[in-house]
């Protein structure tokens, strides 16, 4: 979400609060109350932002991929994601997702070293993925 988005989220949260948007209800008493709850938690989002991601398939299974995460503060989410299909048709009835956390050293993050590697990993797969997209 951008910031634009975010302060006018704040903004209408603001006169929910307080009861601009409807004068038949007392401050605080409006029905609306509750979605001035909700656009409040949209603009104060606590999940991060996603700055970049990266996703290569493997080699010997195009159903297995694997995709890195990066968050805003730095922190490398590693995922591994099989898509189960009908043998048939390839339609897809299930996908399995399994994910690791490594942060940044001023994150918390006590492996540093696989942190940065993952970083290379996501430069590498974008290079694969310009020079030999799947």
């Amino acid at each position: 979400m951008d910031e634009r988005t975010i302060s006018h989220l704040r903004q209408a949260a603001h006169f929910v609060e307080n009861g601009t948007l409807s004068t038949r209800w007392p401050k605080g008493g409006s029905p609306w109350i509750e979605v001035a709850g909700t656009l409040r938690a949209l603009a104060d989002d606590p999940y991060p932002k996603w700055i970049e991601e990266a996703k290569r398939a493997g080699d010997m299974d195009p159903d297995v991929s694997v995709r890195l995460l990066r968050e805003e503060e730095g922190d490398v989410i590693l995922e591994v994601v099989e898509t189960s299909r009908n043998i048939n048709t390839r339609e897809v009835f299930s996908v399995e997702r399994k994910a690791i956390q490594f942060c940044t050293g001023g994150g918390g993050g006590r492996s540093l070293r696989t942190h940065r590697a993952l970083c290379e990993l996501m430069l590498a797969i974008e290079q694969d993925n310009a020079e030999r997209p799947l």
